[in-house]
């Protein structure tokens, strides 16, 4: 019966029976499947070393820039938590904040015609545009925040090529994070149980944190050839 379960799990929410690795009959449980690996070359990477990779399949609720520990991301319209309460009080998130502040003022003491070189000079990404004036970087630390529905592939990776130097487990709740609990549960992401990982890549500070959710609350990490987070 388990093929027949899977099937009606993803016809509910949309999952593609194309993409897992192994055939339905081979998963022996309904969590085996939800956290099923994927077939080589169903997700490219994009090879580009400046580039930031999705690390997940998701929809993108929120993104913007942070200017320091205290700085607030809007969950919706009304709630706001701060980003400190996300990453917890030790975060290095403060250092990596303070180190950005002093590089602009780098920036400015800096003669147009000086050979120095330093890391904000380098773009997040390099799009192909033509208009240059879009191509100029821009320094700073930056959040974005990822939905993964219950259909999409559970699993997460490393956004970028990093060295991970702390890890943080904080316990909490497995309230929902669909739609409807974002908008009527205050602080959800700060209340909900969650994992988060802390890092250094050649363009500096990288945080992922990984929220669990009403049903899926386990969370394993497995460093691999690259960091890999089984969500459960």
């Amino acid at each position: 019966m388990r093929p027949a379960v899977y099937k009606a799990w993803a016809r509910a929410f949309h999952s593609n029976l194309q993409e897992p690795a192994l055939p339905l009959e081979e998963y022996p449980s309904l969590q085996a499947f939800f956290i099923r690996s994927l077939k080589e070359g169903s997700r490219p990477i994009d090879p580009d070393p400046n580039c930031l990779v999705s690390p997940v399949d998701g929809k993108v609720l929120r993104l913007g820039q942070l200017r320091g520990p205290g700085t607030m991301i809007e969950q919706v319209k009304g709630f706001s938590y701060p980003v400190s309460s996300l990453l917890g009080a030790t975060s290095s998130l403060h250092d990596a904040t303070e180190e950005d502040i002093s590089g602009e003022q780098t920036e400015q003491n800096v003669p147009e015609s000086s050979n120095a070189k330093s890391w904000w000079r380098v773009s997040v990404a390099s799009p192909k545009l033509r208009d240059r004036t879009l191509l100029s970087p821009k320094r700073g630390i930056f959040y974005c925040v990822l939905y993964l529905h219950p259909g999409d592939y559970h699993r997460v990776h490393s956004p970028v090529d990093w060295s991970i130097f702390k890890r943080r487990h904080f316990s909490g709740n497995l309230f929902p994070t669909n739609e409807r609990a974002v908008r009527t549960i205050r602080n959800l992401y700060v209340e909900n149980e969650r994992v988060v990982l802390e890092g250094q890549w050649k363009e500096g500070f990288v945080a992922i944190a990984a929220v669990g959710a009403t049903n899926v609350g386990s969370i394993k990490v497995s460093l691999l050839h690259q960091t890999e987070l089984c969500i459960r």
